[in-house]
């Protein structure tokens, strides 16, 4: 079995490696820009991956020292290494009412 899990299905969430930081920080303004703030901090804390061609990742920042002071961003990470943000969203998210 790979280590990467089932094909298409994102990993069990692990620390985040300076790796992780690397790919967050290629795409920290517009990050910022989607989610409409300069954040304090910006500390890659944990992440989720899933392979397709190239790799999505999921990575949950700590950007601020208050609640909730964490955003969890969407990276898709191309077979030649470039790094495109999906998506930057709060997080953990509220509930729904």
């Amino acid at each position: 079995m790979s280590s990467h899990g089932n094909v298409g299905a994102y990993s069990d969430p692990k620390p985040a490696t300076e790796h992780e930081q690397k790919i967050a920080d290629a795409v920290k303004e517009e990050a910022e820009k989607k989610m409409g703030y300069r954040f304090e901090m910006y500390k890659a804390v944990e992440y989720q991956s899933q392979m397709v061609t190239g790799t999505n990742f999921r990575i949950v920042m700590q950007v601020a020292n208050l609640l909730p002071g964490q955003i969890r961003i969407t990276v898709y990470v191309d077979l030649e290494q470039k790094c495109k943000l999906l998506e930057a969203e709060s997080w953990p998210q509220p509930p729904e009412k």
